[in-house]
């Protein structure tokens, strides 16, 4: 499946998520409706999609104002990376400020749709009004429409302050136009939320952004704290975090704190790191690095706890080296 299509969580082991499947369902004294329904969450959680999204499509035409019905088919028709028939679903769930799902949780606890935003993070929506405005919004990017896509990020920022998700994702999107001071400052908040990985996603833009705008200390230090935070959580996002830790250390000269990072990097899902890393060949460059260094008489105690920025002499290598 393509890196930028979303996929689905529904009530089955997931490696990311770690969610396990519920007992089964109840057809006594159901409507037709709510049979029909039924059918499509057996269908969903035996992972038979494409019987799903017929079962759903049927479901939502013939009962056009089920909103849980709407939102999985609109999962189901992104799930498979038709973006225009997502939109048209999505968009009168859009409206409805009243809109969290009642059928969808209590039947189907663990369903959602999970956006590969970018190579950093994964997004869960829930089916709640405003996070299918994050949909939406990454619909548009994918169609191709970068500007619309951060226009209805910020309208439901504003529409939505308190949600964490919309926050995150308008923060990803800023991050990608390299504008770390508005990234910074959206972020700039005290988080009560501890355990989940939206909260960590939300430390881990923070700390990147930080890094990224020249305070490089701070963000290490907020990055540290998102990877504690995904210890026990999620260790997807844990290893993922740590591999973006490692380049913007490397990015920034600061290679013993790399090494370091390097030797704790462990990956416990295979899809964290891209197909080309070689931990040991990258981490027998960086030490070739610092012997080299050493041996010109450069001081190379670099490390973030202590706080050495690279001097000049040192930034002249690594010109050089990356030059050849």
């Amino acid at each position: 499946m393509n890196q930028n299509v979303p996929y689905i969580i529904a009530n089955h082991q997931d490696e990311r998520v770690g969610f396990t499947p519920p007992t089964g369902l109840n057809y006594t004294l159901a409507s037709d409706r709510e049979k029909l329904f039924f059918k499509g969450c057996d269908e969903l959680s035996k992972r038979a999609y494409e019987k799903a999204e017929a079962t759903f499509t049927q479901l939502t035409h013939r009962y056009t104002d089920f909103l849980d019905s709407r939102y999985i088919l609109g999962a189901l028709k992104l799930r498979k990376g038709n973006w225009q028939q997502a939109q048209y679903i999505f968009l009168p769930l859009t409206g409805r400020s009243y809109f969290i799902s009642y059928w969808i949780f209590r039947f189907l606890p663990d369903f959602r749709l999970v956006l590969n935003v970018n190579p950093v993070f994964w997004l869960p929506i829930l089916p709640r009004s405003e996070e299918i405005s994050i949909a939406v919004a990454h619909i548009r990017k994918q169609l191709g429409d970068d500007d619309a896509c951060l226009a209805i990020a910020r309208k439901a920022l504003k529409k939505y302050p308190s949600n964490l998700s919309v926050r995150v994702y308008l923060a990803s999107l800023l991050i990608e136009r390299d504008n770390y001071d508005e990234t910074v400052k959206l972020l700039n908040m005290t988080l009560k939320r501890r355990g989940d990985d939206i909260a960590t996603t939300f430390r881990f833009l923070r700390g990147l952004a930080m890094m990224r705008f020249n305070d490089i200390r701070t963000g290490f230090y907020q990055m540290e704290s998102a990877l504690d935070f995904a210890f026990n959580t999620s260790p997807y996002l844990q290893e993922n975090i740590r591999f973006r830790m490692i380049e913007e250390l490397i990015a920034n000269r600061y290679y013993k704190d790399a090494i370091n990072c390097l030797d704790d990097l462990t990956p416990s899902v295979a899809t964290v790191l891209p197909n080309d890393f070689n931990h040991k060949e990258i981490r027998d460059q960086l030490i070739d690095k610092v012997k080299t260094l050493t041996e010109r008489g450069v001081d190379v105690k670099m490390s973030l706890h202590g706080y050495k920025k690279p001097s000049r002499d040192e930034e002249d290598f690594w010109e050089v080296e990356t030059n050849r």
